[in-house]
């Protein structure tokens, strides 16, 4: 049973696939593998039916909202590709930043090619638009309120673009 759960998880869709390890075996040895080998969730026998029949509607109402969840994103990427908007989340106690993959574009950058912190993000503003940008932010951080700037970036190719930067 391990190794045919591994196998559904290699196949190129097996990673969705819900699968419930149902074997006699209950040491934590074997309930640990089950997990491994990629199992959604472990029962041991004896099969209490009613129980397994609620874990399994149980295990596929949440791959069906796992599914519709992986649609809903992947429509969000496609509407912010076709309006060229991008978006991204800010931690600020860990300075870090999670940028959409439409602002990869916007800004003509590679993933790989962006340390995610916010002077990263400054270092693409324009140099006469840093100081109303960083004044936007730190108002917005200090009265825990909006806000709305526009200002120039500079992309990885050199050209200039100008955003609108709401939050």
């Amino acid at each position: 049973g391990f190794s045919v759960c591994a196998r559904i998880r290699q196949m190129v869709d097996g990673g969705e696939v819900p699968i419930v390890m149902i074997t006699g075996l209950e040491d934590i040895a074997s309930i640990e593998q089950s997990y491994l080998s990629g199992a959604t969730d472990f029962i041991t026998k004896p099969v209490i039916w009613a129980i397994l029949s609620h874990r399994v509607r149980y295990l596929l109402r949440a791959a069906d909202a796992i599914q519709a969840l992986r649609q809903s994103e992947y429509r969000l990427v496609q509407a912010q590709r076709v309006a060229g908007l991008g978006n991204w989340d800010w931690d600020i106690a860990r300075d870090q930043l999670c940028w959409s993959d439409e602002i990869f574009h916007l800004f003509g950058i590679e993933p790989k090619a962006f340390e995610p912190s916010f002077q990263s993000f400054l270092n693409f503003v324009h140099p006469d638009d840093r100081q109303l940008v960083t004044i936007a932010i730190d108002e917005a951080i200090n009265n825990k309120a909006p806000y709305v700037v526009e200002h120039r970036i500079v992309r990885g190719d050199g050209s200039g673009l100008t955003v609108e930067q709401q939050a």
